[in-house]
């Protein structure tokens, strides 16, 4: 993207398209600016949609706070309830086997549903966009560009946040979360050295899991 004479120019492979204001939304920018390149980390997290008998849980979002932390949602059905269960997050450049990431998915699974019986829809690996600072990074990066990322997968809930904030920076108004979501906000120290820390156990962990972890010992999955 180029600037000039108060307009913004983004070169496309078919031409190019000149605007007063640009929001780059695409997950991941696809400009990759500076102001925000080393304040996120792209994560990969794996999940499975699961059949389970109806009413074992109560119809809602949950989460837990371990390393790797796991999460699930419960929706309602007709004959029986769904469950999209993930976890087992690691940065993507890291080199975790996916066998044995989705093996201790499935081992969590097994000691969360007990003897209850479930069967395994479908599984997947998805990408999960983190911010060094827990807050994602939403606003503008350089006059007249804007940019929202890093939503840790709190899509639905950011992507409001970030229309009410680009809405009211185009138009010149006061928003009470521009601050807090600054792209070019300033990391603490601690926080950059946590998440170093973060990352080096993630790297020596996935070293010890495709080395040591032992063949999954879970209850196979079962028809519900």
């Amino acid at each position: 993207m180029k600037e000039g004479s108060g307009r913004v120019t983004v070169k496309l492979a078919a031409g190019s398209v000149t605007a007063k204001d640009v929001i780059v939304a695409t997950y991941a920018p696809f400009n990759n600016p500076g102001t925000t390149k080393y304040k996120k980390g792209m994560y990969s997290s794996y999940v499975f949609e699961i059949r389970l008998p109806k009413q074992i849980f109560t119809e809602g979002l949950y989460w837990d706070t371990r390393s790797p932390y796991h999460y699930f949602r419960i929706d309602r059905g007709g004959e029986f309830d769904r469950m999209i269960l993930g976890g087992e997050d690691h940065r993507a450049e890291l080199p975790v086997s996916q066998k044995k990431s989705f093996a201790a998915l499935e081992k969590y699974l097994a000691r969360l549903l007990g003897a209850r019986s479930y069967r395994i829809v479908r599984k997947w690996v998805g990408a999960v966009l983190e911010p060094v600072d827990g807050l994602p990074l939403i606003g503008a990066y350089r006059p007249h560009q804007f940019v929202a990322t890093a939503f840790s997968g709190n899509g639905m809930t950011y992507a409001m946040v970030s229309a009410l904030i680009f809405r009211d920076l185009i138009l010149g108004k006061k928003n009470p979360w521009t601050q807090v979501f600054d792209p070019k906000r300033k990391f603490t120290l601690y926080r950059v050295a946590k998440k170093g820390m973060d990352y080096a156990a993630e790297f020596f962990g996935a070293a010890v899991q495709n080395t040591l972890l032992k063949r999954r010992t879970s209850a196979p999955s079962k028809n519900g």
